[in-house]
């Protein structure tokens, strides 16, 4: 495992510890750790550059480091991936299906794109994340993660008799009808969820009974009366 990919550990492992594959910290981002539900041993995968010269680790060390913690886990892991990452939570189902205890995807890029962009979605990815920084816009080791977390989130096919992930947004405006109508080949099969909060703080709290709820296969009826953020149940 790449020496700058650390996993960060909240509670004991007595029982199914939460993997968290986190996207990196941008502006505006709405899941944040105070969203996880902490009734589930937590493991945060992190890359800690150290400066903004250290070296960005490939997407296949990101996998090493995933596919390890797994292995290592005596009891089954939850999955959580989040943005761009999500393709890896797919990647890690066909890899590792009876390691694996239930999964969901943040925010995963099926979503309508702003048309009226000029950049190209691996330099808006970057600049976000990396604060616009041309060092970091021009590189090919940010580039080329991109591209490998692009392709993963179009590898979405599971095997026979693997359950398929849930999918919550938490970062569109459209509904999940609208999302079916841009994107109904790749939604159709899944549960999907969307969350729409007065302020993240609230939102936090919803995505945390929620993700409790999903990840634990139990009834979601109560976490949409506890809550004063917008809820679409999922279909």
């Amino acid at each position: 495992m790449a020496e700058s990919l650390q996993f960060r550990r909240i509670g004991r492992a007595d029982s199914s510890p939460l993997l968290w594959i986190s996207d990196l910290e941008y502006p505006g981002k709405i899941f944040t750790e105070a969203s996880l539900p902490y009734r589930f041993p937590i493991r945060i995968l992190e890359w800690k550059p150290g400066s903004i010269s250290g070296r960005l680790p490939r997407y296949e060390e990101w996998l090493e480091a995933l596919s390890d913690e797994i292995l290592n886990s005596k009891p089954k892991v939850k999955l959580l991936g989040e943005g761009y990452f999500s393709g890896t939570v797919f990647e890690l189902l066909r890899r590792f299906p009876k390691r694996i205890d239930s999964a969901c995807v943040i925010d995963p890029p099926y979503f309508k794109k702003d048309s009226f962009s000029f950049l190209p979605e691996s330099v808006r990815w970057i600049g976000e994340r990396r604060g616009w920084n041309p060092w970091d816009l021009f590189s090919d080791e940010f580039h080329s993660l991109f591209r490998s977390l692009e392709e993963s989130c179009s590898r979405i096919d599971l095997p026979t008799g693997i359950p398929l992930p849930s999918i919550l947004f938490t970062q569109t405006t459209r509904t999940i009808s609208e999302q079916l109508t841009d994107f109904g080949i790749e939604l159709r099969d899944f549960q999907v969820f969307r969350i729409e909060g007065p302020t993240t703080e609230a939102a936090n709290v919803a995505l945390s009974n929620l993700l409790e709820k999903i990840l634990s296969e139990g009834s979601i009826s109560s976490v949409q009366k506890k809550s004063n953020s917008k809820m679409e149940p999922g279909f």
